[in-house]
């Protein structure tokens, strides 16, 4: 029949996508990695063997060389799928963020101020905040928002006194940090200029 002569797009996108679950699996469980897919699109009609077949997903990792290694093994998995049914294979990476990597002394500062829950493992979600990261150290974490709906749902709805009232206390709680250390620094130090400099800080926190 002209089903058995042609090559099924739907049977080499399906054992693609077998094979890539296969390996990301094989990794060790502390090895915080993420690829999957979310997104198939095959054949344009119920009777007859699909031409064309599309997956779209993620990969995400903390370290560059599991990144690499998943990104490697993915192109593996590529050749060896052509292979087996004829066909050919397209991969495409788009430009990705970053991990997320918090800033150990700023997490404890953070934590001094506004006592917050640690996660129990990191999150894989992808986050843009992590570009920031890339230039100057910060504190990337949640903030509880009540009985919403889910973030990216088109009725996600919240109270913005969640975040306005959540930056006034820790901006309030790193600045009582401060005139703390300026406190105690002006206890130990005696050059007259260095004294100034502390106190027009003060004023300038307290003003605040």
């Amino acid at each position: 029949s002209k089903a058995s002569d042609g090559i099924d797009a739907t049977a080499a996108a399906v054992e693609f996508y077998r094979q890539a679950r296969q390996a990301e699996a094989a990794l060790p469980p502390e090895i915080y990695r993420l690829l999957n897919f979310g997104m198939f699109t095959s054949g344009t009609v119920r009777n007859a063997l699909s031409a064309h077949a599309q997956l779209e997903g993620s990969l995400r990792s903390f370290h560059d060389d599991v990144f690499e290694g998943l990104q490697k093994t993915v192109y593996e998995i590529a050749a060896n799928v052509e292979k087996q049914f004829g066909c050919t294979i397209h991969i495409n990476f788009s430009e990705s963020y970053p991990a997320v990597m918090n800033d150990p002394d700023l997490v404890q500062r953070a934590y001094r101020a506004v006592p917050f829950r640690h996660l129990e493992e990191p999150s894989m979600a992808s986050e843009d905040f992590a570009q920031y990261q890339l230039r100057v150290g910060g504190v990337f974490f949640f903030l509880g928002v009540g009985d919403t709906a889910a973030l990216h749902a088109t009725t996600f709805n919240f109270d913005e006194e969640v975040l306005t009232g959540s930056i006034r206390r820790l901006k309030r709680a790193m600045q009582e940090e401060r005139l703390q250390e300026i406190n105690a620094k002006l206890r130990e130090i005696r050059n007259p200029e260095s004294i100034k400099a502390l106190l027009d800080q003060r004023n300038e926190l307290q003003k605040e």
